[in-house]
């Protein structure tokens, strides 16, 4: 099962900007497809970014709503974009294993409120390895792809 932040999951209809909860997603496999970004600032929707630096540094990149240190160890691990520009986050990318690169992935994609894509990078290559969509839109993340390894 791929296990994914709950708020993450259900950020958007709860109104929490920080992942605290953990959920098991079913492990079905299937294709998905995505659409392509809106806010040229934010270079892939997909990519999982830099992580690591001051919660300050990262308030200056362009799209960011949001940059949380859970840890306290400094260093940002958790960051909030805005990819359509309306001004809430529709992209969360953290860092869960406090090495300081970007491993999971959470997106709105069609903009409407809900997380519909939640991908992990077990591997640390900077691709997602494990990806889980909403595919039928009903708000349930219902495909579970994986990479093969």
């Amino acid at each position: 099962a791929l296990i994914m932040p709950l708020t993450c999951y259900e950020a958007a209809r709860s109104g929490r900007t920080a992942w605290t909860a953990w959920r098991s997603i079913p492990s079905d496999a299937g294709p998905t497809h995505g659409e392509d970004a809106t806010m040229s600032e934010v270079p892939d929707k997909y990519e999982l970014g830099p992580m690591g630096m001051s919660v300050e540094e990262a308030a200056q990149t362009p799209g960011v709503v949001a940059a949380h240190d859970r840890d306290g160890d400094g260093k940002v691990d958790m960051i909030e974009y805005d990819r359509d520009g309306d001004g809430v986050a529709d992209k969360f990318v953290s860092d869960e294993d406090g090495d300081h690169v970007a491993d999971h992935i959470a997106l709105d994609r069609d903009f409407d409120g809900r997380i519909d894509f939640a991908g992990v990078d077990r591997d640390q290559d900077g691709d997602i390895d494990t990806a889980a969509t909403d595919t039928d839109g009903d708000g349930t993340l219902d495909t579970v792809m994986r990479s093969a390894e």
